[in-house]
């Protein structure tokens, strides 16, 4: 796992012992499941962008580090899900479900953001926002970018996952049916094991 030799030899052994423990293997399974992962990732997205929460984040330093672990988190857990070592079409079209509907949600919710009258948040409705932006198009330039680049990184990484099964399920002969030939003497359909 290259991303420990950010941490010091003591904390990596120390992350070493952990994630040699039978029950942080099985939690993390769990957790990495993409219906489970897809739900904590959609639900810290929401619940972080609620007026009253995103407010005491900025209120409050202790609770503005929760929502950014929070949300890095849980957006680590998505990506595990999506990514798995070993994809077969079936968790493929699973991760394009996935990202398909969490670009829908991610993109409503900068929608939302975007094209608000007013301003969600009290402590941005009485600050001025950079560039001499107010805080109205600072909320929606913050929508925004929510909405259309946040959101092509879902779609980008959706097509790429189609390519994917595409190209390793192999062509369709005419009228959608797999095209057959023969392996060895035996009939057997292209991109299914012969047995």
């Amino acid at each position: 796992m290259p991303y420990l030799l950010a941490l010091s030899l003591p904390w990596r052994r120390r992350v070493g012992r952990w994630t040699i423990n039978g029950r942080a293997r099985r939690s993390w399974r769990a957790l990495v499941r993409p219906g489970v992962a897809w739900a904590l990732h959609g639900a810290a997205l929401w619940l972080w962008h609620v007026p009253v929460l995103f407010d005491a984040a900025l209120q409050s330093e202790v609770v503005h580090y929760l929502q950014h672990a929070m949300l890095l988190t849980t957006a680590f857990l998505f990506w595990a899900s999506i990514l798995p070592r070993r994809a077969n079409a079936r968790t493929r079209i699973t991760s394009v479900f996935s990202l398909l509907t969490t670009s829908m949600h991610s993109t409503l919710l900068g929608a939302l953001l975007t094209l608000s009258p007013t301003v969600w948040y009290a402590s941005y409705a009485v600050a001025a926002g950079p560039a001499g932006l107010s805080a109205l198009e600072d909320q929606q330039l913050a929508g925004l970018i929510m909405w259309v680049p946040a959101g092509l990184v879902y779609l980008i990484a959706a097509l790429a996952l189609c390519a994917a099964i595409l190209r390793d399920e192999g062509p369709l002969a005419p009228h959608g049916r797999p095209e057959i030939g023969m392996v060895e003497g035996r009939v057997a359909t292209r991109g299914a094991p012969s047995r």
